[in-house]
């Protein structure tokens, strides 16, 4: 079972399954142009659940954003090539209200060891 999301002093943390590389969101399909994989598809229904069900609070605002990554096969990851897919998540949801930089002032990838796959930090900037 999922917590709900846990919350510190002025920020929202939120607990996601391991987001695939930004090298395998999308792929070139002829007479379709660019698609979304299977393997996004699956992930984003998923963490999509993951995500509700932690009842996270929406922000009205510009945030700063923290992504903790911890691979779950424990092999070396590109850190920045992990955040497109949480960060599309969190639009999606409505938890943000866009991912332009007029509303993320800051991402950070954090990669960390012996922790969730992937941790959201969010804090009003």
């Amino acid at each position: 079972m999922i917590p709900p999301h846990s919350e510190r002093a002025g920020e929202v943390r939120i607990s996601l399954s391991w987001p695939p590389s930004t090298n395998k969101l999308f792929a070139n399909v002829p007479k379709r142009g660019r698609v979304k994989t299977r393997e996004y598809g699956l992930w984003r229904t998923a963490a999509g659940w993951e995500l509700v069900a932690q009842h996270p609070p929406k922000f009205a605002g510009p945030v700063t954003i923290d992504v903790e990554l911890c691979s779950p096969t424990g092999r070396p990851f590109d850190p920045d090539n992990r955040l497109k897919a949480p960060l599309d998540l969190l639009k999606e949801h409505g938890v943000i209200i866009d991912d332009t930089n007029r509303f993320v002032r800051r991402v950070t990838a954090i990669p960390v060891e012996n922790a969730a796959p992937c941790t959201i930090i969010l804090r009003a900037a």
